[in-house]
């Protein structure tokens, strides 16, 4: 990766390397004992990010007039300080949203009705937008020793696209009242970042859709007419073992950071599982559905609950764009569905669902960094003969595991490089219970 400001922006760090993630988990997980079993995808070194953060650092241009407005540009986290500095460029965004803000920050500039207490911007992507141009497949495996001979394991190194064509979505977070005047100047935004974007590189960016955000305000302006339903999403195509899936996108809303690791997650988890015994899935707090969607065809009923209100008619609307019909999504916590599907408590949200008449033979989890923790939690988990057990933070996946591996044993493991040049380790297990 080529960035001027690496080691010295708080993003990235040339120290994390993949051979040291490899080595970390080979050393709390006793990696060597699964051989073959055990998976390393590498991602590419930049143009993989599907969202960033940033904020605003402004620059007095020096010259001496009210009328001169300071120059606009992105900023992130110095490392180790509590300030912040600017960069021209962030190489590890997927390269139409590199493309779209190069474009975005001088339309800015020049405009002080959308410039003026504009604090952040944020910035959402697809990979692909469409099914056109999409890669086939998964490149073949290689053995581990390319990056030192006592590894074992298979790792496939992805290569990033020769094209692409993403659908953005720009969210502009202010601090003041949007009114009228901000509306009309917003309003022709996309059209003009479009233009822009298609000068630079045709036919890369296929939809551009902003967000304007303050105080209880929420504008979404689109470069095209589209349902007011979906204004706030993108179109975000995902090819997962040789098959491509559709997913609305919502701005705001949680979906996997790395376009092309999130591929690779979707089909290990697909391919891993055919062996099985599959009858009903449950996945609890599946957000937009994205690995439901993907693993819906694997079995004959789909039960996904999220505590977020409004996700589940939007898991609803993916499954639809895929036509999958034996998907049903509930909103409940993790507490509620362990009692809703014990018989201990009623809920009105599940009037029309019959719960009774699913027979769940594997549970995917994917908990936030803190892990599972609960032994209540765990031991419910540990009912189901298949754990699909998605994990952002080895170390409380490592204390998960100590329960877990008491009924269970590791069937396959894998590594995702998420985040490249950073500590991060995404990792995915499939658990079997023991006979």
């Amino acid at each position: 990766m080529v960035c001027s400001v690496v080691d010295i922006c708080g993003g990235c760090e040339r120290s994390n390397t993949l051979e040291s993630k490899v080595r970390e988990l080979y050393e709390c997980f006793n990696i060597g004992a699964l051989g073959s079993r055990f998976y390393l995808y590498a991602s590419p070194d930049s143009g993989y990010r599907a969202r960033g953060e940033f904020r605003i650092y402004r620059e007095s241009s020096g010259v001496d007039s009210t009328n001169a407005l300071p120059s606009l540009y992105l900023s992130m986290s110095a490392k180790g300080k509590n300030s912040r500095i600017k960069i021209q460029n962030c190489p590890i965004l997927l390269p139409a949203l590199q493309s779209v803000l190069q474009a975005l920050l001088p339309l800015l500039q020049h405009s002080n009705i959308l410039s003026q207490k504009l604090y952040a911007i944020e910035v959402l992507g697809s990979r692909f937008s469409t099914q056109e141009h999409l890669p086939q497949s998964l490149p073949k495996p290689t053995a581990m020793t390319w990056l030192d001979s006592s590894l074992q394991g298979l790792c496939y190194v992805i290569e990033p696209d020769e094209w692409q064509c993403s659908d953005v979505a720009i969210t502009l977070i202010y601090h003041k009242r949007l009114d009228s005047t901000y509306e009309q100047a917003a309003r022709e935004l996309p059209c003009a970042l479009k233009a822009l974007c298609e000068q630079a590189v045709p036919k890369m960016v296929r939809e551009i859709t902003i967000v304007a955000r303050s105080k209880n305000q929420k504008l979404c302006f689109r470069d095209s007419i589209i349902d007011s339903s979906v204004q706030d999403c993108i179109t975000d195509v995902v090819q997962v073992c040789g098959k491509p899936y559709v997913y609305l996108r919502k701005e705001g809303q949680f979906c996997q950071p790395n376009a092309y690791m999130n591929a690779c997650m979707l089909s290990f988890a697909k391919s891993m599982i055919q062996a099985h015994k599959r009858v009903d899935l449950l996945e609890m707090y599946g957000g937009d559905g994205n690995f439901s969607i993907a693993l819906a065809e694997c079995f004959n009923k789909v039960l996904v609950t999220e505590v977020v209100k409004t996700a589940s008619a939007h898991i609803s609307r993916n499954a639809l764009l895929n036509n999958i019909t034996n998907i049903t999504s509930v909103r409940l916590s993790g507490a509620e569905t362990m009692s809703a599907l014990s018989g201990e408590r009623e809920f009105y949200r599940l009037k029309g669902v019959d719960i009774s008449s699913f027979n769940f033979s594997h549970i995917l989890i994917d908990p936030p960094r803190s892990g599972i923790g609960d032994g209540a939690m765990l031991a419910f988990i540990a009912g189901f003969s298949y754990i699909i057990y998605i994990s952002c933070n080895p170390a409380s996946l490592l204390k998960d595991l100590q329960v877990l591996l008491q009924t269970h044993s590791i069937e396959n493991f894998a590594l995702f490089d998420q985040f490249p040049h950073t500590h991060h380790k995404e990792c995915a297990l499939i658990l079997r219970k023991q006979a």
